[in-house]
């Protein structure tokens, strides 16, 4: 038992001397910006897909716009073929600093068009489809594509190895976020919902109990006239 806590013991501080070795080498500033950089490689996709319960009842293709979505965000996959064929015949035009940026760009007035135009659908043959919606989650799938080969050695090239962990940190989190704030979303709904089912009960069952009231005010005028 002794021999098994002094190795626990012993295991303990030497991770604890990791930990300060480590966090001398580091700026937590830093780290914590390159967590938020590197959770932009995903985080707009999965946005969209923790949206898709509240998109799938307002648009007209209704469920059939998952494997609609499903099919563009497969297609987008090609950006990193696209940038390692653009990178190895012209590494200096096709950098990896110039590719993040570009990502980073593209990526930002994706999803501020997609916030009003998300819904605009036009219609096709007697059919309606949300072109915008496509076009736009096709952009984004083919930039998250490419960031995942693109981020990892933008960081190594500009900052020490010791950044590569907050790296994977924040394509973690790209999921994470995403489904935390659609549960927060579904909460506040059920709640809103809940509270009006409550209002209408009440409204109700006060309209019912006020013809009783009614009636029995006129039975007791009918009584005392007799």
């Amino acid at each position: 038992m002794n021999d098994g806590t002094e190795m626990e013991v012993e295991k303990s501080f030497s991770l604890c001397k990791r930990l300060k070795a480590y966090s001398a080498k580091i700026n937590w500033t830093v780290f914590i910006l390159i967590c938020l950089f590197t959770m932009g490689s995903w985080i707009d996709t999965y946005g969209i897909w923790s949206q898709l319960p509240i998109i799938t009842h307002k648009l007209d293709e209704k469920l059939t716009l998952n494997s609609k979505l499903t099919v563009i965000t497969q297609i987008g996959q090609l950006g990193p073929f696209l940038f390692i064929l653009g990178h190895s015949c012209a590494p200096k035009t096709c950098s990896f600093s110039r590719v993040s940026y570009l990502i980073l760009l593209v990526g930002a007035l994706s999803c501020f068009l997609l916030a009003f135009l998300w819904d605009q659908q036009m219609e096709i043959q007697g059919r309606k489809y949300s072109i915008a919606l496509y076009s736009l989650n096709f952009c984004l799938s083919l930039l998250d594509g490419t960031s995942t080969v693109v981020f990892l050695p933008f960081i190594c090239e500009n900052y020490i190895r010791e950044y590569i962990i907050p790296n994977y940190i924040g394509e973690s989190l790209a999921a994470f976020v995403p489904g935390l704030l659609s549960l927060i979303q579904n909460l506040n709904n059920e709640f809103s919902h809940s509270s009006s089912i409550m209002t209408s009960c009440s409204s109700s069952s006060s309209s019912l109990s006020s013809p009783s009231l009614s009636f029995d005010h006129h039975q007791n005028q009918n009584s005392s006239s007799l």
